[in-house]
């Protein structure tokens, strides 16, 4: 029979999964029509256009490739062949591979067995005649601990393996949105969702086992406990649950972080390529100007040259007239 986290995992993921199965081949199904009827024959109408008018150098290379690249995209977005089921179980199987041996599931009930057993055993300690006030008190801190810790750590990973399983039901759209340049953040973020859930088991499993072997110090400490100790291992019980509590959050944090982490420093290269390529651009538009202006001034100082010698032509031209006319009136007068 399995435990109560199991179960409880077991039929909440068997509801999602049952409401779920069909969403992705639904989505893969709707997203291939609107491909074959729109998208391809736009794309193309686009680059015959951009052919037509000198915008693309290599046209044929150009259009071949980006008609493969996005075929490629169909067929996970598709699932033909099996490809987005092999996909899925993969990034499955690394969450289950990085919990260990046993499911974080499997592990919070072993945590809630071995407090079931310690509250006993301290609670025994007690021989009070009337009112076991300090056994209830031990008992207390040993169950207020660990449903601290068994509640929190239930709630993250329940919550991390829902959202992943949303995050592979609708896997096509963010798959399709490879396809374009400006839907590229989309599907990193996607993916950061994918990790950050991954990271959240294999953390948590870390924790859990610590808290497992702490839980078996303290019980085989039980054993030796007199009466006027077990209160303390209660209270160290308390206070080391509590505080793998508050590690469990940390690492829900941590395991946001570093999968925030890895999305950005893929948004950063994919920038840094974008700001290489546009500063190249730039720098050969910034040459071509330069000739370009080059070519005017010189076109422009050959100009100015050839006015002036025109003008110094002209010049010379009006003074040998001025000086002939003014011989011509002295030998008139002389006559």
């Amino acid at each position: 029979m399995s435990g109560i986290f199991v179960g409880l995992n077991s039929h909440i993921m068997e509801g999602f999964d049952s409401v779920l199965t069909s969403v992705a081949a639904d989505t893969g199904g709707w997203m291939a029509h609107l491909f074959s009827v729109a998208v391809l024959s736009l794309y193309i109408t686009w680059r015959a256009y951009q052919t037509m008018a000198g915008k693309l150098v290599r046209p044929f290379e150009e259009i071949v490739w980006d008609v493969s690249r996005m075929l490629i995209i169909m067929i996970f977005v598709t699932n033909a062949g099996g490809y987005l089921d092999l996909v899925s179980d993969a990034i499955t199987g690394l969450r289950d591979g990085f919990s260990g041996d046993a499911s974080i599931w499997a592990r919070l009930d072993t945590v809630w067995e071995k407090a079931q057993a310690l509250g006993e055993k301290l609670y025994s300690y007690d021989d009070s005649t009337y009112v076991a006030l300090k056994g209830t008190l031990a008992q207390f801190l040993v169950w207020a601990g660990v449903m601290l810790l068994v509640g929190i750590t239930a709630i993250i990973n329940l919550i991390a393996e829902l959202v992943m399983l949303l995050m592979l039901a609708t896997a096509p759209i963010f798959i399709y949105c490879l396809m374009w340049s400006w839907f590229r953040d989309m599907f990193s973020n996607w993916l950061r969702i994918i990790l950050g859930c991954i990271l959240t088991s294999l953390f948590s499993g870390i924790a859990l086992t610590v808290v497992m072997d702490y839980l078996d110090y303290i019980l085989a400490g039980a054993t030796k406990a007199s009466d006027a100790n077990y209160l303390t291992l209660a209270v160290q019980v308390f206070l080391g649950t509590a505080g793998a509590a508050a590690v469990m959050v940390l690492t829900y944090k941590l395991a946001e972080a570093l999968a925030g982490a890895s999305a950005q420093g893929a948004a950063q290269a994919l920038a840094a390529s974008g700001i290489g390529s546009a500063r190249q651009s730039a720098s050969s538009a910034a040459g071509a100007v330069g000739d370009k202006a080059s070519q005017n001034l010189n076109s422009t100082g050959s100009a100015t040259a050839s006015s002036a010698s025109t003008a110094s032509h002209a010049t010379g031209d009006a003074r040998s007239r001025s000086r002939a006319a003014v011989q011509r009136m002295q030998e008139r007068y002389q006559r």
